[in-house]
């Protein structure tokens, strides 16, 4: 019985140790796992725009251009306090680069992401946010447009266009803004 139970540690020890090299050989990279993270992560920081900077959209709905110009931080919008702790009302323009007229509200969708990356969806509901709608953008027309999002207090934030579309869809663009750019501090 003595033998049966040296054998039996014996095996479980071997499996230990067997099982925690594997870990450690399996979480060291190799030379290609660190190429392939650095190429994606450089390719994702060129991909942030800022204030001013416009980006291209491809899609089954259209091609336009998108440019966020500035952003305001406001505590309350037509008598009507933030829900959370700010409303962040966004100024941005599209160009109709495409060949047919796109219609304004299918260009409209935008996430709007704090430092905690804690998203909010646009709101709807305000008659002076100058909201894009049902009428058409006709190629090489540039419309004005807003979008009003309740969120955070945040250093920052990222507004990504077709947040969750598939990029077969349409093209996902991310502009990044430090809170201290706002227009109206």
């Amino acid at each position: 019985m003595k033998n049966f139970q040296t054998v039996w540690i014996g095996l479980v020890l071997a499996i230990v140790l067997i099982g925690c090299s594997s870990d450690e050989e399996s979480s060291q990279p190799t030379n290609n796992e660190d190429k392939v993270d650095e190429e994606t992560t450089d390719s994702e920081s060129e991909d942030v725009l800022r204030l001013g900077e416009t980006g291209e959209v491809s899609g089954v709905l259209g091609n336009y251009e998108i440019t966020v110009n500035s952003f305001e931080i406001l505590d309350e919008i037509e008598g009507e306090p933030s829900l959370m702790e700010i409303l962040v009302l966004v100024h941005f323009e599209v160009t109709n680069i495409d060949d047919l007229p796109i219609v304004g509200k299918d260009v409209y969708n935008g996430r709007l992401f704090n430092d905690e990356n804690t998203s909010q969806g646009n709101l709807y509901d305000f008659e002076s946010v100058k909201m894009l709608t049902e009428e058409e953008i006709q190629p090489g027309e540039t419309v004005e447009a807003e979008m009003l999002f309740d969120q955070d207090n945040s250093d920052y934030y990222e507004l990504v266009f077709n947040f969750g579309a598939l990029e077969s869809n349409a093209t996902i663009l991310t502009w990044r803004f430090d809170a201290n750019e706002a227009s109206n501090q």
